[in-house]
């Protein structure tokens, strides 16, 4: 189970990761922009497994595997607001503007929120690696926030 659990946060850093790179080949030599947002992530069922092949490179965290295979998905994130506990204080999630990595934390809630209306918990989803996927999204994962690694 922890393994599991490890594995999604490593599959939620190299999407970003991912996507920082591709940001930064697509621009010319630019350079990778700081997060903005929280993010909520929800373990998801995929059948479909992409069989995309890619290499990493420039990986913050110096791995850069080539001839990566890209499997099924494991998480869904999506942007979020996190406000200070009972209140509607909006927490700021890069105060500096700095942060271009992503943390990800389990979490413990003392109480459930509000059903959603909604009854369905499947999706479409269209993205760089599946044009067209059918996955259902179960229970909260991880809440991500923007972070800035540092060698000590």
């Amino acid at each position: 189970m922890k393994s599991r659990a490890a594995l999604r946060v490593l599959a939620v850093i190299g999407i970003i990761a991912f996507s920082a790179t591709v940001a930064q080949a697509g621009g010319g030599g630019g350079t990778p922009s700081p997060l903005t947002s929280f993010f909520v992530c929800h373990g998801i069922s995929d059948k479909n497994a992409s069989g995309a092949f890619v290499d990493v490179g420039s990986s913050f965290f110096g791995t850069n595997p080539l001839r990566v295979t890209i499997g099924s998905g494991v998480l869904a994130c999506a942007f979020t607001k996190l406000f200070n506990a009972g209140t509607s204080d909006e927490i700021i999630p890069n105060p500096t503007g700095l942060n271009a990595q992503l943390k990800c934390y389990n979490f413990s809630a003392s109480r459930q929120p509000n059903p959603a209306p909604a009854t369905r918990n499947d999706y479409n989803v269209i993205d760089v690696f599946l044009p067209q996927d059918l996955v259902q999204a179960n229970q909260l994962h991880f809440i991500c926030a923007p972070a800035n690694f540092q060698f000590p």
